[in-house]
This record gives structure tokens, C-alpha cells and sequence, in this order.
């Protein structure tokens, strides 16, 4: 399946369980692709590690399965 995560770049604790979900996520083999203004927050101002599938601007044309809104 393609999920999309998005989420809240003013809550840094709900925020940090997204490296957990990614990790699960892509342990079962789905596409994860994440917002680009979320990507910059959790990776810039939190520090986190991730390797989603790819990167998704607010302009770009996307589809996905399943969407995941954190916080």
C-alpha cells in the first residue's frame, strides 16, 4: 500500500512516534511518502533519521491509499 504522513510542526511530541510508524510501516513493505513541510520539521528541528519513499509538496499531483495525520 502508499501512505502519506502528514502532520503537526508546532506539537514535537506527538511528533516524535513518526520514526516508529515509518519504521513499521516500511517493515511491511508499503510505500511511505511524507509532506514536504513535515519531512523539513522532523528532520531539521527534531533530528530524525527517515528514508520515506519519497517527498510531497503541496503542489504536487498525489494519490496514496491511506493518509496519516499525526498530531
Amino acid at each position: 500500500m502508499r501512505f502519506i504522513l502528514f502532520g503537526n510542526t508546532f506539537q514535537a511530541k506527538k511528533s516524535a512516534h513518526t520514526a516508529h510508524i515509518v519504521n513499521l510501516l516500511q517493515a511491511q513493505k508499503n510505500e511511505i511518502y511524507i509532506g514536504e513541510e513535515f519531512y523539513h520539521f522532523l528532520t531539521t528541528e527534531q533530528g530524525m533519521d527517515l528514508s520515506p519513499d519519497g517527498i510531497v509538496g503541496p503542489d504536487d499531483d498525489f494519490t496514496a491509499d491511506m493518509a496519516i495525520s499525526i498530531g
